[in-house]
Parts: structure tokens; sequence; C-alpha cells
């Protein structure tokens, strides 16, 4: 198939010249991938949690884990529907850069207390922060310099975003592939780290819609939900394809200026989708033993929150010089906050008797 969405070349790049960049034999989205794996920001999410509190179980999903499966499943999307493979490593692998400790408990409540002071928090947003501003390869800008479709590939929970001339575009086929993508991922991968906590069965699988969808079911849990995985991502390539086909969608401008979704699932599959969201829900997300966990993070963030907005000068000197440079205490807070790892909040907060 056509690549769609975008060609090789970006067709916003906003590069600029690195030092010894004659030495640079990377093109395109591939040295956006290079920047982003390189970056602080990526190797501290092997200490963020995805739903299990990171570090209580070797094999526990990790924000780190899932990041690299996220791009592994958008590969395979990407390779599937002719796309570019690249841009939709390099949107997946910074998707969740942005994310604060103690998974997405951990972002509800930093939502909560930006609202007390009229503001808000969304991971993808602080994700594109990390990487536009926060994060620092060279002297001569601020953030990791990356070409404006992985950007605004970012900013998924958007369905329209501005383009670097102003005007109001859609998502990039890639950039909705790596939404469907994270979905499939963090589905599958749950799945198997509920079975893994004890808290679902194989008996539960075999409720749920996706079950009566797949031809001869695997009385094995492993090779039962590896199926669920492929089930949604076949039926992904196959009713996309016939989306685009149906749209007449040729060109890249055709894709940014159409104004629904073009990755897409047959009715069955998007309401098996749902139903499995709402499984995990009840037997997995909001488990007893997993809110346990949650409360612990929430604490800890609320605290932490407090402690620095009422003395900044415990900030570390980068985050002062944010304050100097005439940002807002609330925003460096934030910022300082949502890039700890768990393991560094919870030292934080031990080391400044927050309890």
């Amino acid at each position: 198939m056509k690549a769609y969405a975008t060609s090789t070349q970006s067709k916003y790049g906003k590069q600029l010249p690195l030092k010894n960049s004659s030495h640079n034999t990377l093109s395109d989205f591939k040295l956006d991938i290079h920047k982003i794996l390189s970056s602080k920001s990526f190797r501290r999410l092997k200490g963020k949690t995805q739903v299990v509190i990171a570090n209580t179980g070797d094999h526990y999903r990790d924000r780190l884990t899932h990041t690299i499966q996220v791009a592994n499943t958008a590969q395979i999307l990407a390779e599937s529907l002719g796309l570019n493979q690249d841009l939709c490593k390099a949107i997946a692998l910074a998707h969740d850069l942005g994310h604060t400790p103690f998974g997405h408990s951990g972002e509800d409540t930093m939502h909560a207390m930006m609202q007390m002071h009229n503001q808000s928090f969304e991971h993808n947003l602080q994700s594109i922060k990390v990487v536009s501003t926060l994060e620092k390869i060279s002297p001569a800008f601020n953030g990791l310099n990356l070409h404006h479709e992985t950007l605004l590939g970012l900013q998924k929970h958007n369905q329209s975003v501005q383009n670097p001339s102003g005007e109001q575009v859609y998502h990039s086929l890639e950039s909705q592939v790596v939404n469907e993508a994270d979905e499939i991922t963090y589905l599958y991968h749950d799945l198997d780290d509920a079975f893994r906590g004890g808290l679902i069965t194989l008996e539960d699988l075999k409720q749920l819609k996706v079950y009566h969808l797949i031809d001869n079911p695997s009385q094995q849990f492993e090779e039962l939900i590896q199926s669920f995985y492929f089930y949604f991502i076949h039926n992904l390539v196959q009713n996309t394809t016939a989306q685009i086909q149906s749209q007449n969608i040729q060109t890249y401008l055709d894709v940014i200026s159409h104004k629904q979704n073009l990755v897409i699932y047959s009715q069955a599959a998007f309401e098996a989708k749902v139903n499995l969201k709402q499984f995990l829900l009840k037997k997995f997300w909001t488990h007893p033993k997993v809110t346990k966990q949650r409360a612990q993070g929430e604490k800890i963030i609320q605290k932490l929150f407090h402690f620095f907005l009422n003395d900044p000068k415990k900030l570390p000197e980068k985050y002062q010089l944010q304050i100097q440079n005439g940002e807002s205490i609330i925003e460096v807070v934030k910022d300082y906050i949502a890039g700890m790892t768990d393991l560094y909040a919870k030292n934080t907060y031990i080391e400044n008797a927050l309890s």
C-alpha cells in the first residue's frame, strides 16, 4: 500500500544545524528516534509505574517496557498499511515521556493539584513540553529539536491540531496508528499482568466478546491473549485499508483535511475492545490490590506539590532558573514532579519528612 500519510521527507521539518552535523547519516525521523532514545526522560521511564507499582516485581510492565511494546505494535501496523514506520516509532517512543510517577493515578492527582490553581495536566501535552523545552541536547536551542510531524503526533487526544503555519489540520495516519497501537498494547499486556498477579483467570477471558470472535481459541492463557492482540491488529489493518479506499485517500493532504479518523475497527471489534476495557477496569485497574498501591503515590504527589509550591528554593537549580526566566512556580513544580520516577518521588518525600 502507498504511504499515504507522509513522505520520508519532513513536510514541516524545523531541524536546526547541529555541531558536526556533516557526520550525521540519519535521515528525518530516524534522527528523532535517536534523540528520543538518548534522552534522560526516556531512561527514566524504567522507574515509572504502568499499572502495578514499578519495581515491585521482575515481570510486571513499567512505563518503559510499555513504551517499547507500543513502538513495536505501531511498526507492525505501519508496515501492514504502508506508512512511515520511523515516524510511527518516533511518536510511540515519545508518547509517555511526560507521564508522572505512579501511573494514571499519579496523572489524575497531578491534574487535580493543577485544577486547584485553574490549570490542568495531561501527560501527552507534558510529553510535548519535555521534547520541546525541558530536555536539552544543544546550547543552541531548547528541547530535542524534533520534526513537527512527531510533535503533532504526540497531541493524540486532540482530533485536530495546528501545523507550523497556524492552519488547523487533522492527524496523520501515523499519529492515528500510534494512538490505536497504544490501546492494543496496554490491553494485551494488562491482561498478562493481571493474570500474573492472580487477579483474572482463563475462564474470565471466555466471557469476553473478543473471545467469541477468535477462530479456534487456545485454552492456554498466554496463547489466547496473543490471539486477542493479533485479532485487533488484523481487524484494524483490514478496516483501515477499506476506509482509505472508500474515502479515496491518496495524499498526505487528503489525510490531514479529512475530519474523521481513518484508522478504524469493524463494529464488532470496536465493541469487543470496549468490553475488554470495562473488564480490565473492574478486574484489574480498580482492584483493591492496585488501588492500595495508588493511594500511596497519590499522597506523595500531593505532599510534594504543596512542599515545593510553598518553598520553591528547595527546587533544583535547573527549575529555579525556569522561574527566574518567567515561568510560574506552579508550572515549574509540575514539571519537576512529573519528571520524577516512583523511587525518586518516594525518596524526596522521605528526605523532606513529608509523611
